[in-house]
């Protein structure tokens, strides 16, 4: 049986996608300010680490949270501004990526 073609009416209206638009941009605002509230909280738990693995693993879920707060306020920049955020991908595809080794050169980091 086959789908009947949609008519325009079924079609989404304009102000639709607008509303969706707005409700998404609000969630990303809410998840990133959530994200950086857990980032916040953990960094400053580390200093009460009992032990120094205690800290680098807070540390490591610290940095986690912060990518993924650093990505989803990325998300909403391309919504908010997509030609902004176009100028800032060309701009960090002309920086090389710092790796480990060239960060930190005494430090080894090692496989997981």
């Amino acid at each position: 049986m086959s789908q009947p073609i949609a008519s325009p009416a079924s079609q989404p209206a304009p102000h639709d996608n607008e509303t969706l638009r707005a409700s998404t941009i609000a969630m990303l605002q809410s998840q990133a300010a959530a994200l950086n509230a857990v980032f916040q909280r953990l960094a400053k738990e580390i200093e009460a680490s009992p032990t120094v693995d205690a800290a680098a693993n807070q540390l490591r879920l610290a940095l986690k949270i912060q990518s993924q707060c650093r990505t989803t306020l990325h998300m909403l920049l391309k919504m908010i501004d997509p030609a902004f955020s176009r100028a800032i991908k060309k701009e960090q595809g002309t920086a090389p990526i710092p790796t480990p080794a060239k960060a930190f050169p005494g430090h080894h980091a090692s496989p997981r």
